[in-house]
C-alpha cells in the first residue's frame, strides 16, 4: 500500500487514504477516530492560528489540549513556551521549552530558545528592579518635599503666631496703660 494511507478501518479492516475520512469499502465514517489519533496536531493547529492571532489565552488553552491528547509532541510545548513567554510568565516558558528539549535533544533551535527565554527573564527582573528603585525614590522625594513643606509651614505658623502674641501683649499693654491713667 502507498504512503498515503492514513488508517486502517476497523470495520472492514481496508485501508483509508489519507485524503478522505470515510471508508471507501463500507462507507463508515471514520472522523471520530482521525480526531482520536490526531487530536494533539488539531489542537495545535488551531492554538497556532489564535497565536498568530494575538489570543494568547486561548492559544495557551488549545496547545494545552495538544500536548494533554499527546505529551510528548514537541512542538505544543514549544509554542506553549512562546506563549508563555508573551505574556511574561516565564517560568512557565521555561518548564515549556526545556520540555521541549528533552524531547528533541538533537533540535538545535530549540537550546536557543531557553537561552531566549532565561535572557529574557533576567532583562525583565533587571527592569522590575529599577522600576522599584525608581518608585522608592521618587516616594522618598515626595516625604523630603512634605517634610519640608511641614517645616516652612510650621515656622510660619510660629512666626505669625510669636507676631500675634506681640501684637496683643502692645494692644493690651497699651490698653492697660489707659485704665491706670484714669
Amino acid at each position: 500500500m502507498p504512503n498515503d494511507t492514513i488508517i486502517t478501518c476497523p470495520y472492514c479492516r481496508t485501508a483509508v487514504p489519507a485524503d478522505t475520512a470515510v471508508c471507501p469499502d463500507c462507507q463508515e465514517d471514520l472522523s471520530a477516530i482521525l480526531r482520536l489519533r490526531y487530536g494533539h496536531a488539531i489542537y495545535y493547529n488551531q492554538a497556532l492560528a489564535l497565536a498568530r492571532e494575538g489570543k494568547l489565552d486561548e492559544a495557551i488553552a488549545k496547545a494545552l489540549l495538544a500536548v494533554e491528547c499527546k505529551q510528548d509532541f514537541a512542538p505544543g510545548h514549544v509554542l506553549l513556551a512562546k506563549a508563555y513567554a508573551q505574556r511574561g510568565e516565564w517560568s512557565k516558558a521555561e518548564a515549556s521549552a526545556t520540555r521541549a528539549i528533552e524531547l528533541e535533544p538533537e533540535n538545535e533551535s530549540l537550546g536557543g530558545l531557553v537561552e531566549e527565554i532565561r535572557q529574557a527573564m533576567h532583562s525583565r527582573a533587571v527592569a522590575r528592579h529599577r522600576e522599584e528603585e525608581q518608585a522608592a525614590l521618587s516616594r522618598r522625594r515626595s516625604a523630603e518635599q512634605a517634610m519640608t513643606a511641614y517645616e516652612r509651614d510650621l515656622k510660619r505658623a510660629f512666626g505669625l503666631g510669636v507676631g500675634v502674641t506681640a501684637f496683643f501683649a502692645l494692644v493690651l499693654s497699651l490698653l492697660g496703660g489707659k485704665k491706670k491713667r484714669r
